[in-house]
Order: structure tokens, then C-alpha cells, then sequence
């Protein structure tokens, strides 16, 4: 599930049995993938600091693993934040719709 290169595999997985990291990797990606209005729906840093504490509590990755995953996608992530979704992302944000609210 994780994107991103396959020579970091051994050091972040990109899929386990934890579904808690697996949600925090999906909504990860979506907070990258542009929306219909041609933006995201949080900054790349409220992004990239969100997957750190869902992987912080899906106890997945230790504090080095999630120390690695956020500088790489700080030095990194930029162009899959900044481009358009294309290939199999195109048309994504069709699909997708978030908001806040109180429950």
C-alpha cells in the first residue's frame, strides 16, 4: 500500500496485517491526491506529519522507521504532492470528498 520506491521496503512496509497503518498509509495518499477543485485537502506538511502520528499509534513503525518515512517523504514527496493525478490516479478526485465536522 505504501507508494514509493521498493529499496526502502525493508525499513517501512508497504503493507501489514496492521489495519490501523494500512488506513494511515490510504489516507496518506489521499491527502496527496489533488482534489476536484485542482488543490489537496491539507498542506503537504500537516500531511506528511499526520501519517507520522497515525504510524506513531498503529505501533507499526518504531521511531527510527517513522523518522526515515518522514524525511524521505520531506525530501522526496514534493513532485507526487505537486503534480496532477494521472495514470490510474487520474480522475481520483471524482471519487474523493472530505470535510470536518463534530460527531
Amino acid at each position: 500500500m505504501r507508494s514509493g520506491s521498493h529499496a526502502i521496503d525493508w525499513a517501512i512496509p508497504k503493507f501489514t496485517e496492521n489495519k490501523k497503518y494500512n488506513w494511515a498509509l490510504i489516507i496518506h495518499d489521499a491527502n496527496y491526491t489533488w482534489d476536484r477543485f485542482g488543490g489537496h485537502h491539507l498542506s503537504r506538511l500537516a500531511a506528511d506529519q499526520l501519517l507520522r502520528e497515525m504510524a506513531r499509534v498503529s505501533k507499526t513503525l518504531n521511531v527510527v522507521q517513522r523518522l526515515l518515512m518522514y524525511n524521505a517523504l520531506r525530501v522526496f514527496g514534493g513532485s507526487a504532492y505537486d503534480e496532477p493525478n494521472t495514470g490510474v490516479y487520474a480522475g481520483a478526485e471524482n471519487y474523493m470528498d472530505f470535510s470536518w465536522g463534530a460527531k
